[in-house]
């Protein structure tokens, strides 16, 4: 039996062979299951139309991981679920999208295959059609506003994807912001603390500027609030706020475990740690359906020889350490967990596993004459350890092995990655980040 979002593109195909059949335009249909989509193409312009479809209009809740408190980052609502059909429509060039846009009218999707088919520039589509390239023009807009009325020294960026997921990102100093125009007319507006986001409000277009430039010069959450009463809050906020991230991170897993079908279970050892302070302090995470230790606070994780806990029956853990193994109750778990953890040399930190490699890999930079220094940059909700120049920049990855000593790869200015090498020392690391910048070091300019 035929699915719905199958009889949508077929039906469609027939609309759009009749309204280009005057045309030199091929008209294709694919798809398999639930996912089915329509390709019109007419020279070197193409459309690509997947066919949506939901016949109820409750929200489709999936199982919220244990880690959302890290990872997520929106400065919108969850939208409304939509009944019935749905166009998500893709406008291509030489094979390459340049826009996109969605809508459930269907006459509008077709006028606005034929006009991009006929030659129209994206500027006739888009005034033509308001769901064409909405999120791009909205988004420069707001960059626009932004850029002019700022003051200091913050950075106003768009991200490289197409469509509703390209957002408008300003980068502080420790603090950045995440905005984008609502459907309501009004802008919504992510705070973020280092890459984590703390809070939510929705402004007027007006008031945009005031309170992303008093977020990034410092503000408190309880400033904002108090002029923005609307604000939302994220859970925990306030500790996240004062820099007690391990206890931010403990409390929001208890929070999962009360919702969460993975950290459920894990409920009664969590707040067995939560009295020990040797134990969290560390950092934790869910991985399937483990519990793991980390090092650091956020992805990418440095979890070598730390514990991995997994599930064992009801209320019943099994804990896999350098130590040993143990398997056993809430309490006797969390006491092994305390023994083996108490023998860590190594103090948790807040970032990623590669901040641990920026003082030797720095050193080595020094030592070659350089000035140019591996720091801490943030790229939308994530961090990563890089040495940026005019050319180009290297990121710096953890190797979670014990033969190498980091991963490099190299971008130029364009964006496009070009190299990647495993080095086995600091100075190894040192050498080629000189090499693929072209930073002129002390050594070779002495040759």
């Amino acid at each position: 039996m035929a699915r719905p979002t199958e009889l949508i593109a077929r039906a469609l195909v027939e609309r759009l062979e009749d309204v280009l059949r005057d045309r030199s335009a091929t008209v294709a249909v694919d798809g398999r299951g639930i996912r089915w989509h329509v390709i019109a193409a007419q020279g070197e312009r193409a459309v690509r139309i997947n066919c949506l479809h939901s016949g109820h209009s409750g929200a489709l809740v999936l199982g919220a991981k244990g880690n959302r408190h890290l990872r997520h980052v929106s400065a919108q609502r969850r939208p409304a679920p939509r009944v019935g059909t749905e166009y998500d429509v893709s406008f291509e060039h030489e094979g390459t999208p340049i826009a996109t846009g969605r809508t459930q009218d269907e006459e509008r999707t077709l006028d606005a295959v034929c006009l991009w088919l006929s030659g129209e520039a994206l500027s006739v589509v888009s005034d033509a059609h308001s769901f064409v390239d909405r999120e791009q023009r909205e988004g420069d807009r707001i960059a626009s506003l932004l850029r002019a009325g700022l003051r200091g020294q913050f950075v106003v960026a768009r991200d490289n994807e197409l469509g509703p997921n390209r957002k408008v990102w300003v980068y502080g100093e420790g603090r950045s912001c995440q905005v984008a125009s609502l459907d309501n007319g009004l802008v919504g507006c992510a705070l973020l603390l280092a890459s984590t986001q703390v809070a939510r409000l929705e402004i007027s277009p007006s008031q945009t500027v005031d309170v992303v430039q008093r977020w990034l010069e410092h503000a408190s959450i309880a400033t904002i609030c108090a002029s923005h009463p609307q604000t939302e809050v994220a859970p925990h906020a306030d500790l996240f706020e004062r820099g007690e991230i391990s206890q931010w991170l403990w409390a929001n897993l208890l929070d999962g475990s009360q919702t969460n079908s993975v950290l459920g279970g894990y409920r009664p050892l969590i707040v067995e740690i939560l009295r020990r302070p040797i134990v969290s302090r560390f950092f934790a995470f869910t991985s399937l359906n483990r519990l793991c230790f980390s090092l650091c606070s956020h992805f990418p994780f440095e979890t070598r020889g730390l514990p991995v806990i997994s599930p064992e029956g009801v209320a019943s853990y099994r804990a896999v350490t350098e130590q040993g193994v143990i398997e056993g109750r809430a309490t006797k778990v969390a006491a092994f967990l305390e023994q083996s953890l108490s023998t860590i040399g190594r103090a948790p930190w807040h970032g990623v596993a590669a901040e641990a490699l920026i003082p030797s890999i720095n050193r080595a930079l020094a030592s070659r004459g350089l000035e140019e220094c591996a720091r801490r940059v943030q790229r939308k909700q994530w961090w990563d350890v890089a040495v940026e120049s005019s050319v180009g920049r290297v990121r710096v990855s953890a190797c979670h092995d014990d033969t190498h000593y980091c991963s490099l790869s190299y971008a130029g200015s364009s964006g496009e990655e070009r190299r990647r090498r495993n080095t086995n020392s600091p100075d190894e690391a040192a050498a080629l980040i000189d090499e693929w910048l072209g930073l002129q070091s002390s050594d070779q300019s002495s040759v």
